[in-house]
């Protein structure tokens, strides 16, 4: 059922959806420029730039689609879908780091030919242009976020300051390289700022992978996640016997099927108030388990 958002939400979905236009003409930019100056660096921050834009836009898409109740149709939510999203895009950081990483060893080991001090100067403005984007970016974020952050817009706000910071410290390498009249020093720096995009690009990559492959693959959440809520079930209903618990990872943390078997009638509205019991029971413990409890009669023995 589709609904209006507030004036507060619709304030987070254009502090999103604002630097993702600006991101996609500074990506091309990155990229058209690094090729033309063969410099790894701004090669390794274009397609980097690109990766995360597209992750940017499809949560940008996910953000106006919760506001809107629009993923109400998904049963149990979007969080399939967006978790897949993340792992194709996690899997791209990774492979196209190890590219980038490979390619600035192999200018260090075995340099070619000096980089135009021209073509530097223009990437370090490319780079000052991109930082400009992403600190505008990061602060306007910041200014607009909710007294209660949705998981997709935090995750942006993290996207977003990881961006700043690494266009930060490109703009001090490139910089250097621009500056220095000595062609080795001026290849080393932008070897240096390659090698940085590659690992943060690897590194937010495989952290992207660890987290989201749980979710796809239903992966137990917690070995000892099951006694705890079995636990919390016995406090409950002293005399119910657990018939089934499935548990797996969802959002930022479990999401948990139990089904209780009692020996008499129990009242179908008190069912709820047990739910809320136990949820209340786990969140104390530091538990955060959407809770779903079934119960069911059994005859007597």
């Amino acid at each position: 059922m589709s609904r209006h958002p507030s004036k507060e939400e619709r304030a987070a979905e254009r502090a999103v959806i604002a630097p993702i236009v600006a991101d996609f003409g500074t990506s091309v930019l990155l990229l058209t420029v690094g090729i033309a100056a063969g410099s790894l660096t701004l090669i390794g921050e274009g397609i980097r730039s690109f990766l995360m834009l597209a992750a940017s836009m499809y949560a940008a898409f996910v953000l106006y689609a919760i506001h809107h109740g629009r993923m109400s149709r998904f049963e149990f939510g979007p969080d399939k879908v967006e978790r897949f999203a993340t792992l194709v895009v996690g899997l791209g950081l990774v492979v196209s780091g190890v590219w980038i990483a490979t390619g600035a060893l192999a200018t260090v080991t075995e340099p070619g030919p000096a980089v135009s001090s021209l073509w530097l100067v223009f990437a370090a403005i490319t780079n000052a242009i991109n930082a400009a984007v992403n600190i505008a970016g990061w602060f306007g974020m910041r200014a607009a976020m909710p007294r209660m952050p949705s998981d997709v817009f935090l995750a942006q706000m993290h996207a977003r300051l990881t961006m700043m910071i690494s266009s930060l410290f490109l703009q001090v390498t490139l910089t250097i390289a621009a500056l220095a009249k000595d062609p080795a020093l001026a290849t080393g720096m932008d070897a240096l700022g390659a090698a940085f995009v590659a690992v943060l690009m690897i590194l937010r990559g495989a952290t992207m992978l660890h987290s989201t492959l749980p979710h796809i693959l239903d992966y137990h959440p917690d070995p000892t996640l099951s006694d705890r809520i079995e636990c919390a079930a016995r406090r409950v209903l002293p005399n119910a016997r657990v018939v089934h618990l499935r548990t797996r990872p969802y959002g930022g943390g479990s999401q948990a099927e139990i089904r209780l078997a009692v020996e008499k009638d129990a009242p179908a509205a008190r069912t709820a108030v047990w739910n809320k019991e136990m949820t209340d029971q786990l969140a104390a413990g530091g538990d955060n388990v959407h809770l779903a409890l079934t119960v069911i009669v059994e005859p007597a023995r």
